[in-house]
């Protein structure tokens, strides 16, 4: 009989519209939004990559191109420069081959079309050096034998182009809203906990009525519910969290296997909380499914789902409320997983959403123990 009720509560389930738009088209639609949007933000404009500049040269300065040439080499390279005269380099300029010129003078000065990340950078070496040269060249004339060992101290820095990685994980920082959309898909899990309690209870639906007329025992259709509503949204889960990985190609920085983990328990914890919030008050079935789809989506949008710097808010103001909330739990394990170099704190919170799984369901089941009506 349990299984005979668990296959046709999947089927019951996978049958509602709600379920196939909000848990299976939605995140699809808004992944492949904040794909197009936001993923390829770090690439251009925060991840550092090598500048295409030109230098023109007025003048002489074997030092300069010495040190240039340094720094457009291998596979860290800072620059890669075009040495030209000024024509050309302003077509590149006008062309965007270049971010910047510079010019090679008695003094060093730079030419640039926009303002932006890479313009800065060039600016900033380009100072750099001119200090430099400035410090060798006032030693030199105050202490000509100390020549050999500024040089050297100020070349030393100025190669100074090492790359250095504070985790294996992906460090896009727009990643996490991918973690955001994976845990919105676990808590829209209350939508399929509150259809359970729907069809299980006489005062909430016609089918209801007709299940607790039947001999099955309430505890049977209500574990059998949960079963299928947990397998379905485990599956609606993935369905996500594959369409991340695998076609729009967006490294999570996480072994999917652990993914996977992670996917299917905050989607058990998403039917729990809505088990549970299915079986307080007498709302209709429209509003208990919009109230259900409202309050997990205040729970993603405090957890930075729209707004990403919304969990470095709560964090100051409201410390504690991160550390309940579940759709914050299920984002914060993924992400401590791409950065921590242990599994301490993603043990932490996977046990928290363990906790809070197992608390939401017995509240459920004492909620529908022994419930009696004056007719059915």
């Amino acid at each position: 009989m349990l299984f005979h009720n668990i296959k046709y509560n999947t089927l019951a389930s996978v049958r509602e519209k709600s379920i196939i738009f909000w848990l299976m088209l939605f995140p699809v639609i808004l992944a492949t939004f904040f794909h197009i949007a936001l993923i390829g933000v770090y690439d251009k404009d925060i991840l550092f990559n090598t500048i295409d500049v030109a230098v023109v040269e007025k003048t002489e300065n074997p030092n300069f191109r010495k040190i240039m040439d340094s720094l457009s080499e291998g596979d860290d390279k800072m620059f890669n420069t075009t040495y030209a005269d000024e024509e050309k380099a302003l077509k590149m300029l006008d062309d965007g081959d270049v971010k910047g010129i510079i010019y090679v003078d008695p003094k060093l000065s730079l030419s640039v079309k926009a303002e932006g990340l890479d313009q800065t950078i060039i600016k900033s070496f380009i100072d750099q050096y001119s200090v430099t040269e400035s410090v060798i060249i006032e030693n030199a004339l105050k202490d000509p034998g100390s020549i050999g060992d500024v040089s050297a101290a100020f070349s030393e820095e100025l190669k100074a182009n090492e790359q250095l990685k504070l985790s294996d994980g992906n460090m896009n920082t727009y990643m996490t809203y991918m973690y955001n959309l994976i845990a919105m898909v676990c808590i829209l899990g209350t939508t399929v906990g509150t259809d359970i309690a729907r069809r299980n209870e006489a005062n909430l639906s016609s089918l209801g009525i007709r299940s607790c007329v039947s001999p099955t025992g309430k505890l049977t259709k209500n574990f059998a519910g949960l079963i299928s509503g947990c397998i379905v949204q485990s599956v609606c889960t993935l369905i996500a969290a594959v369409y991340i990985v695998f076609v729009l190609r967006d490294d999570l920085g996480i072994p999917f296997p652990m993914v996977v983990l992670t996917s299917v328990v905050g989607s058990w914890m998403g039917v729990a909380i809505g088990f549970f919030f299915g079986t307080v008050g007498k709302f209709s079935e429209g509003s208990r499914e919009g109230l259900s789809i409202a309050f997990s989506m205040v729970l993603c949008f405090l957890s930075g789902l729209m707004v990403g710097d919304i969990k470095t808010v709560m964090m100051e103001k409201v410390p504690w409320f991160n550390n309940i909330n579940p759709a914050a739990l299920v984002c914060d394990a993924l992400y401590a997983l791409n950065v921590d170099g242990n599994l301490d704190r993603y043990l932490v919170k996977m046990l928290t959403m363990a906790a809070v799984t197992l608390i939401f369901t017995l509240l459920g089941f004492i909620m529908t123990r022994r419930k009696k009506y004056a007719s059915i």
